[in-house]
């Protein structure tokens, strides 16, 4: 989302209220613009991108980037908004081009806390470390004794995903160039506990064949935890593994991208027929893709994956191509 003016389009969803666009549509989501800031000397008035949005606890945070920002203070933050008619303020200050990840994430209530807690997790470049950093329900800052620091300041988090399994409940980060770092949730403590061993490790940049890797998202869905890596497609495997049996297990295969395209995007789980199912986009076309019939149990083999198909079946139905739908709009 490109800020422009340094403005936040707000949806009615956030309590925003007054004046709104005009529209001929009936579906169309009423917004209102809104200032980042009033103040014309804050390093907030020259942010150029919202990368996540979150409500969490009652308010909405945002994170943002410096994306090609020729002039000082270059660096991203961490925005709030206290309530609908409350200004954007700033959370955090930090040292990171780009804030890229952000998201809250609901605490199962058997994990000493009982119901309705969540956390607030995100990455940046702060004091001079990349860290991963929460904080618990409506607290005023993230602090250093709930973050866990990254390797280098060249490794960012992308996307975040959360599961438990077996009582236990984990945050899962997918850091570049790293791989996938696991968090446990500790009831007594009340905070995660990163281990620094990924549990996967993908293809470093600049491997043959490859741009980048990137592990665009993560989804929990019928009983187990995806992610998405470039265009491969991952299951974790719970709970003690036999020998010989991989934690994270390859269950699809995107056929080759152009350049300029990292391939799969948006990964959300959802209902379909009555069953959980999971939906992807490809960049650079848009196009839409859902799987059903996920596999279930502890995955053995990823050999009979291989590009447009996966494990036990998994093949992607085509769901929504945006091309056409826009062009038959264009029509009418």
């Amino acid at each position: 989302m490109t800020l422009g003016a340094a403005c936040l389009l707000c949806a009615v969803s956030t309590g925003a209220s007054s004046a709104t666009t005009g529209s001929s549509s009936a579906s169309a989501v009423p917004a209102v613009r809104q200032p980042l800031t009033a103040d014309s000397h804050s390093p907030v008035a020259h942010d150029n991108e919202v990368m996540a949005l979150a409500a969490h606890s009652g308010r909405l945070f945002a994170a943002t980037d410096q994306w090609e920002y020729p002039g000082p203070s270059a660096s991203g933050q961490v925005l709030v908004k206290n309530s609908g008619n409350a200004p954007w303020t700033v959370f955090e200050q930090t040292q990171s081009l780009r804030v890229q990840a952000l998201d809250s994430v609901a605490i199962p209530g058997d994990q000493g806390l009982g119901s309705g807690h969540s956390l607030l997790i995100t990455q940046a470049i702060v004091h001079g470390r990349s860290v991963v950093q929460w904080l618990l329900d409506g607290a005023n800052s993230f602090t250093a004794k709930d973050s866990f620091a990254l390797p280098s300041t060249a490794t960012d988090v992308r996307s975040f995903g959360a599961h438990e399994s077996g009582g236990v409940w984990a945050l899962y980060a997918g850091a570049s160039p790293t791989g996938i770092l696991r968090g446990t949730w500790s009831p007594t403590r009340r905070t995660l506990m990163f281990n620094r061993k990924p549990e996967l490790t993908a293809a470093p940049p600049g491997s043959p064949g490859l741009k980048t890797q990137k592990v665009t998202g993560f989804a929990d869905c019928a009983g187990a935890l995806f992610v998405s890596i470039n265009t491969k497609l991952y299951r974790r495997n719970d709970g003690t593994l036999p020998p010989g049996v991989a934690r994270w297990v390859l269950v699809y295969q995107e056929p080759p991208v152009g350049p300029f395209n990292s391939g799969l995007r948006g990964l959300t789980c959802v209902s379909h027929d009555r069953s959980p199912a999971l939906l992807v986009s490809t960049e650079g076309d848009g196009n839409v893709y859902r799987f059903d019939h996920l596999p279930r149990g502890q995955l053995h083999d990823s050999a009979s994956a291989s590009p447009g198909h996966g494990l036990s079946g998994l093949v992607s139905v085509l769901e929504f191509v945006p091309r056409s739908a826009i062009c038959a709009d264009a029509r009418r």
